[in-house]
């Protein structure tokens, strides 16, 4: 995704920023300079949150690897217990569980499969394979479920490149509470939540409801809709969009926010330009363009969305920040001329007072 301008916005920021904490140093102005260097901090590592939520079996986890290039995330046509898995840029590849006591753990990507495959008939403390996986890197060669707060991975992905993290939830009918809970606590930190559903199955009651309820109803308000499996409906994806916009009219207008996508073939496209030898069934379902999957146009839509509307409004709080911060400074260079004033005005009538004079 192509994030150019707003890097320029925020490099142009981040400059006004830096001499304005060197103003702020010079004037001992102390306060107002470690709020700033706390705002460059803040500034630097701000980051933007696309959270993918939908029920089971709608290929949400395709629907990742598909944007992102690589199959990242296992995929299942089944139903699993799934954590949820925030996916973000590093150098290296690593996985990484986070407990919800604060500790964290680094496992294998077999583990992390392992893991993310469990099914729901599956004890919430379960223990790994042995000889089909190495041993958690702690004392105990088992994985604590019911404490897991997230996975997170990292991977050298060019569409987390600019500070974008997506994060994998569970299904929307997951009946887990604690699970629940933090996809809400995510939904809440979120850029942009998109819903994933099935152009053979296209909003079903459930899936409003959920929508009404727990995404508007929460006050979520940037919402892309995403409809999955456009290469099974082929000849029919205008009737699919219509029937979905239809029925959600009564929510808000998403005329310009809903997608009809072949994640599948998206991601075998991606893998076929990387290089990947594929097999001949995959081979004969490899689109010849990325453009006919239609992950083209939502990635652009996304790019200006995140770059434009929400970089902007970031930018924006930063901007204002430095700009109080600079006012302080205003302040503070009068206060000390004043000072100087009365200085010298003293200094005069000292001299006065001995007879002399300037």
């Amino acid at each position: 995704m192509d994030f150019t301008l707003y890097n320029n916005r925020k490099t142009k920021l981040q400059q006004t920023i830096t001499t304005t904490l060197s103003v702020l140093q010079s004037l001992n102005l102390t306060s107002a300079y470690k709020r700033m260097t706390d705002d460059a901090a803040r500034l630097a590592d701000e980051r933007f949150n696309l959270v993918i939520i939908g029920e089971f079996s709608r290929g949400k986890s395709t629907f990742i690897n598909a944007l992102l290039g690589r199959s990242i995330l296992p995929a299942s046509a089944n139903p699993t217990t799934n954590i949820i898995s925030k996916i973000v840029y590093g150098e290296q590849e690593k996985y990484t569980l986070f407990y919800k006591d604060g500790k964290k753990q680094e496992i294998s990507k077999e583990e992390f499969d392992l893991i993310k495959a469990q099914t729901e008939d599956k004890p919430d403390k379960f223990s790994l394979l042995k000889g089909v996986v190495s041993k958690l890197k702690h004392e105990e060669s088992h994985v604590d479920f019911g404490n897991i707060d997230h996975a997170e991975i990292s991977y050298p992905l060019s569409f987390c490149e600019n500070k974008v993290d997506v994060v994998d939830t569970p299904g929307t009918n997951d009946l887990n509470v604690g699970r629940i809970e933090i996809t809400y606590r995510f939904l809440r930190q979120a850029e942009a939540a998109i819903l994933v559903l099935s152009a053979t199955q296209p909003l079903t009651r459930t899936e409003k409801e959920f929508l009404v309820e727990q995404v508007v109803g929460n006050n979520i308000k940037d919402i892309v809709i995403v409809i999955n499996y456009k290469d099974e409906v082929i000849g029919q994806e205008e009737r699919v969009v219509k029937h979905v916009l239809d029925n959600l009219q009564d929510v808000q207008d998403f005329s310009q926010r809903i997608f009809i996508v072949s994640s599948k073939q998206a991601l075998l496209y991606r893998r076929k330009q990387a290089g990947e030898a594929l097999k001949t069934k995959a081979l004969l379902n490899c689109p010849a363009t990325l453009k006919e999957t239609g992950i083209e146009e939502l990635e652009t839509a996304l790019a200006r969305f995140l770059s434009e509307e929400k970089g902007n409004a970031k930018l924006k709080k930063y901007a204002e920040r430095c700009y109080l911060a600079l006012r302080e400074a205003e302040h503070g260079i009068a206060v000390q001329k004043e000072g100087l004033s009365h200085s010298l005005d003293d200094l005069k009538a000292k001299l006065l007072k001995n007879g002399l004079s300037l």
